[in-house]
């Protein structure tokens, strides 16, 4: 099957009908399969309804003046910074009694003021004094003066007051919708001088699983953020910035220490931690919160909670932004989050805005645009990705178009050897006919995408594979089940040699296999309506799928969009997993044990027993590597392991179906992705997990059944590097992970749904 027959049945026509006429038809221009393409891909879109979330309840501000803040006093009247941690015992004493532990650097934060180590030594001298223009000039002046030193912020510093060989540093001006929106320190010197470390935010990722149907939500931002961490007096020194010819010093955590986000988000979670223990369902990034709860009752009890545990901690709530009557529509990090239809959505303003930027640019499409305009939409487009994820592969066309600006290079790294080139978007492009259909298909249809579901069920699991002979096969297990896999499975082989791919004979195997997937979701689309496909491949078919890739292969990229439109007729969402050629996963269920990193970490027998005879007998070990093997106690000894071929290594646990009771040891990466698929498909389960309340799974393991059992160093707990690989740090932690932290976590076992 071609190209264009994909695309007729994508859009459910007969060949007969023949291919659409297109713009480039008309002009007597050839017509490209990447063009064929879109235009399936708009049809497809223009029949779905308008993505408009139910009407229902959402979460609002309470004012200032409402009585509800008689409660908060502290949280009302006029900001004053640096003001977190003047009654450091208040921390201690809620830290303790809630059994949370503090780190030693936030412990010290707490009693002397925030700091970093700075290593002198590598500190230059001042840089050169950025120039600033007049207009921000003036209102970072305002800024400083009107605003920070009032607040307690910034602190003006005279000269014969600085220290010697004092660093100042310069300060710049963050835009937001084209608006001068904060002013921030620009500290490079510190920054190179001091430690970097990389740490992972929690993000939507935390957010969906949390999620469950029906939920009310609320969110708080605290005020200021950063400015309510207090300086430790001897660190001031090293935050110097000038301007119009003071000198000046923060007195708080400045935007653009490379430490803050880190630090701050450490400090936060810290806090969680404390509501996690009690079972709160939260997630955060940086100075942004969200809360669930089941009920409007039981999420306006937890906003009592939370708020006086914040008052508390002296944590100032920000009154206008925060949205604190709950709701089962939220808008929450630029997108809106519906409970009730358990979908993301792009805001309307944002789709406005979109929409008013992009057809500036469509009205002159056939003339030179300017890059950094082409840059702008391309932009947009892809920051609704969570909402709209075939923003990934309907903008192809449009990121084509700016490799044909020109090319600069740095000429300081070229004096210091080194080559940074970067695109110039001063200058213009010429939108190509795919660029151009592109713009089109998102100003017709962007209205009828701009929201997804991300809670469906699993309709099957499909493998594809194919050859370079011309054949491609795909079988598909309905069930995910050790009893039933193998007569679940259907295969289906399809001869590809013939018409259109006669003289492709020498293809990639990934076009016989995306072609192949095709036939599958409009022969089984009805079928698999409204649900969820899992796609295992064993090349980088699997970044084609979902329009993560074909950005040079034309072809590819043709295909790709037929599979999009022809699951988008069918409400169909496909999820993909990579195995390599020898079956072992490269993301998924056992992702820390592959590779170089073949670290398989196995309880001891005594603490297998204890889970045995707790909630055992156990059918499955649902991330076994295959030489792992957990044995069986009493009546039901038994040696078990994961049921397929090979173990977990060659599939994936976050597709297993099973009535009967499994065993699982995720690796840390995978615990939340595993506990939510438990919890909403209703699996039998005993998962071991180490113990970290500042996780956002945590929650979920508060409300669950669980027993201790122990740390992992003590020996008596777990047997690390089990799985064939050398010794070294379990794989519930991983390579990246501090050994000695590592073999004191202590784990425990939780039973969900038993």
């Amino acid at each position: 099957m071609g190209v264009n027959e994909a695309a007729q049945l994508a859009d459910g026509r007969t060949a007969a009908m023949g291919p659409r006429v297109g713009a480039a038809q008309e002009r007597g221009e050839p017509e490209t399969e990447e063009l064929q393409g879109i235009y399936a891909l708009e049809r497809a879109a223009a029949k779905l309804p308008r993505a408009e979330p139910p009407e229902v309840p959402r979460a609002a501000a309470i004012g200032e003046g409402d009585e509800f803040w008689e409660e908060f006093p502290g949280f009302t009247g006029a900001f004053e910074a640096g003001h977190l941690w003047d009654h450091p015992e208040d921390w201690e004493a809620e830290f303790m009694e809630a059994g949370v532990n503090m780190t030693a650097a936030v412990r010290r934060w707490v009693w002397e003021g925030y700091s970093v180590y700075i290593d002198k030594s590598k500190l230059g001298a001042s840089p050169r004094a950025y120039k600033l223009t007049p207009e921000e000039e003036e209102w970072a002046a305002r800024k400083v003066i009107g605003e920070q030193i009032p607040a307690g912020s910034v602190e003006e510093v005279a000269r014969d007051e600085l220290p010697r060989g004092a660093v100042v540093c310069n300060v710049v001006v963050a835009y937001k919708n084209g608006e001068m929106s904060r002013l921030c320190w620009s500290g490079k010197p510190m920054n190179r001088a001091s430690d970097k470390q990389k740490f992972r935010m929690e993000s939507w990722l935390e957010i969906l699983q949390l999620a469950e149907p029906g939920d009310w939500m609320f969110s708080l931002d605290f005020e200021k953020g950063y400015q309510q961490v207090p300086l430790k007096a001897a660190f001031k020194n090293f935050t110097l910035f000038a301007l119009r010819g003071k000198t000046y010093r923060h007195r708080v955590l400045p935007f653009g220490l490379s430490s803050g986000p880190k630090d701050f988000s450490q400090i936060v979670r810290k806090v969680l931690a404390i509501l996690r223990k009690r079972g709160v369902r939260c997630a955060f990034y940086i100075d942004d919160l969200i809360f669930f709860a089941r009920s409007r009752d039981e999420a306006r009890r937890l906003r009592g909670e939370v708020l006086r545990l914040l008052h508390r901690l002296n944590l100032r709530v920000s009154v206008r932004k925060s949205l604190l009557e709950p709701g089962q529509r939220i808008e929450h990090l630029g997108f809106e989050l519906c409970t009730a239809s358990m979908a993301v959505y792009v805001p309307a303003q944002k789709v406005v805005r979109y929409k008013r930027l992009a057809e500036a640019v469509l009205q002159h499409c056939r003339q030179p645009q300017p890059g950094r305009e082409v840059a702008r939409v391309i932009g947009k487009l892809q920051s609704f990705r969570l909402a709209m994820p075939a923003t990934l592969i309907a903008t192809r066309g449009l990121a084509r178009c700016l490799q044909q600006l020109p090319l600069r290079e740095d000429a300081a790294a070229a004096q210091r050897g080194d080559r940074i080139e970067w695109r110039d978007y001063e200058g213009t492009v010429q939108l190509s006919q795919l660029a151009i259909a592109e713009l089109r298909f998102w100003d017709k249809c962007i209205w009828h995408l701009r929201g997804t579901r991300f809670q469906r069920p699993l309709r099957a699991v499909a493998f594809v594979d194919a050859c370079p002979g011309g054949y491609g096969a795909v079988w598909t297990e309905v069930q995910r089940t050790p009893a039933g896999l193998d007569a679940a499975r259907t295969l289906q082989v399809h001869e590809l040699r013939g018409g259109a791919w006669l003289e492709r004979y020498d293809a990639h195997s990934c076009e016989f296999e995306l072609a192949n997937l095709v036939q599958e979701v409009v022969a089984k689309g009805e079928a698999w309506q409204s649900t969820r496909v899992h796609v295992c491949t064993d090349n980088v078919g699997a970044a084609h799928i979902v329009g993560k890739g074909c950005m040079k292969n034309a072809r590819l990229h043709a295909l790709s969009l037929q599979l999009w439109a022809a699951c988008m007729r069918w409400d169909v969402a496909l999820t993909t997993q990579y195995l390599c050629g020898d079956g072992i996963i490269s993301s998924g269920a056992d992702g820390l044990s592959r590779g170089e990193d073949v670290y398989d970490c196995m309880l001891t027998e005594a603490a297998m027993r204890r889970l045995w005879d707790w909630k055992g007998p156990f059918e499955v070990d649902c991330f076994a590597a295959p030489t792992a093997r957990q044995r069986g106690f009493g009546r039901d000894a038994m040696t078990f392991v994961s049921p397929y071929g090979g173990g977990a290594i060659w599939t994936d646990a976050l597709t297993l179906r099973h009535t009967g009771a499994l065993y699982a040891f995720p690796p840390a990466l995978l615990v939340g992705k595993w506990l939510t698929h438990v919890r909403r498909t209703g699996l039998r389960a005993v998962t071991v997990v180490p113990v970290w309340p500042t996780s956002a799974w945590w929650s979920v393991a508060e409300q669950c059944e669980r027993v201790e059992l122990g740390a992992v160093g003590d020996r008596v707990t777990a047997r690390p590097a089990m799985g064939g690989g050398a010794p070294g740090v379990p794989h519930p932690f991983g390579r990246s992970f501090d050994v000695q932290a590592a073999l004191q976590t202590p784990l425990a076992g939780i039973a969900m749904n038993m």
